[in-house]
């Protein structure tokens, strides 16, 4: 019985293409943005339509399934007296499924869950996306994907778009046209943020994160891109005071003669100390993300501002 949708995910890609398998050729949609009232949108969904016709209502519910409330309660007692011409999708971002609401939903109407993306399931969403379409992909790229938007699979799948519209027939995806097609937009923003960060330019960095934040980046990657950057300007200044040359330098660090020079000068404006601390620093937050210690909302303003306190 399908009066009744929740949807669990956070994937816009994957929840579209559920609501329109759903949907259908039905037109007589309304969309809805919860705003912790539930009343208005019962209301609606208990109305029927001039014409005796199903109504659909979309309903971005987000956090609603996540937590015990009187909004959930009054849902439960729709549940036993809906209205057989009224159809509401809910979309959630974090059911739980011990809640009464949830369990009647999977137990009597329809529950569509999206398992949180992860390290051990991204390359299958990749590969399944692409096989949809009859495409494959040199093993390759599903890492340059998360390497580049880690969790992100709108961003995947976009790019997955623009490859696959670069072909446009079924065939094995090369690497070499992956890097070349893949937009390096993200990148770019990346290296402007630490290079911002490392110059101690905060201003610039919080309005980089900003626009990065437009990627739904993961803090993890941005923690990761630091570090690195942090422990090569340690490395530099340590090789060049023990007078290696910088061709053995770049060798030790795999780094290019620019970014040596460009290290060994940043290098100037911070101290032993400094250095150690800020490596420490965002170790700290690298466990925390991991362990999820800190919202993720917050992490990288609480970090800059670590970094430049």
């Amino acid at each position: 019985m399908d009066n009744i949708v929740l949807i669990n995910g956070t994937c816009f890609h994957l929840i579209d293409k559920e609501i329109k398998k759903l949907v259908g050729l039905n037109e007589n949609i309304i969309r809805i943005r919860y705003n912790n009232n539930i009343d208005e949108i019962l209301n609606e969904a208990s109305y029927f339509s001039l014409d005796n016709a199903v109504k659909i209502i979309i309903v971005e519910a987000k956090d609603l399934f996540g937590k015990s409330s009187d909004d959930l309660d009054k849902i439960v007692s729709y549940l036993s007296n809906y209205n057989e011409f009224s159809k509401l999708i809910f979309i959630a971002s974090s059911a739980d499924a011990r809640l009464k609401a949830v369990k009647q939903i999977k137990e009597n109407f329809k529950y569509i869950d999206f398992p949180k993306v992860d390290y051990r399931n991204v390359y299958t969403y990749i590969n399944n996306y692409c096989s949809e379409y009859s495409y494959k992909l040199d093993f390759k790229i599903g890492g340059y994907l998360v390497n580049l938007y880690g969790l992100n699979l709108d961003l995947i799948f976009n790019e997955l778009d623009k490859l696959m519209l670069y072909y446009n027939k079924p065939c094995t995806v090369k690497y070499d046209d992956a890097v070349e097609i893949i937009c390096n937009v993200f990148d770019d923003n990346v290296f402007h943020f630490t290079d911002a960060c490392i110059n101690k330019n905060m201003d610039k960095a919080l309005k980089l994160y900003n626009d990065l934040k437009v990627y739904k980046v993961e803090p993890f990657f941005l923690v990761i891109a630091l570090s690195k950057e942090y422990r090569n300007i340690f490395c530099v200044k340590k090789l060049v005071q023990s007078h290696m040359d910088i061709k053995d330098i770049m060798k030790e660090l795999s780094l290019q003669d620019w970014q040596v020079n460009k290290l060994y000068e940043v290098s100037y404006n911070y101290s032993d100390q400094e250095l150690l601390k800020n490596i420490k620093i965002l170790a700290d937050y690298d466990r925390k993300l991991k362990t999820g210690l800190i919202n993720k909302d917050v992490a990288i303003d609480c970090l800059l501002l670590d970094l430049f306190n």
